[in-house]
């Protein structure tokens, strides 16, 4: 792992509110990028990077990480955004399946 990666994880597990913010700044464009080569929707990699930060926030998900920090957040984000198709393809099945069975 980068050196000034390992020690940003290490002020985020020890809760520096500074570093969250630098992780922000750092990453926020490609994980953008990383979502949209996923997703195909500027918008929707927009919001699922900024839900991911907030959940990262609210809910401290830094804790546990031992692999590089580039790494759990190109993880998280890919998964998120499979999540998201995944979801989406299921709500459209059962949209379909009641629009067949109204008719």
């Amino acid at each position: 792992m980068n050196t000034n990666d390992q020690l940003l994880l290490d002020r985020l597990q020890a809760g520096d509110d500074s570093a969250f913010t630098q992780l922000f700044r750092l990453y926020r464009r490609w994980l953008v990028y990383v979502a949209l080569t996923v997703l195909e929707d500027e918008t929707e990699a927009h919001d699922t990077v900024q839900d991911f930060f907030m959940d990262c926030w609210e809910r401290k998900l830094f804790t546990n990480v031992n692999v590089s920090l580039k790494s759990f957040l190109h993880c998280a984000i890919r998964n998120r955004c499979l999540n998201k198709l995944r979801n989406e393809a299921l709500r459209k099945k059962k949209l379909k399946k009641l629009l067949n069975g109204a008719t």
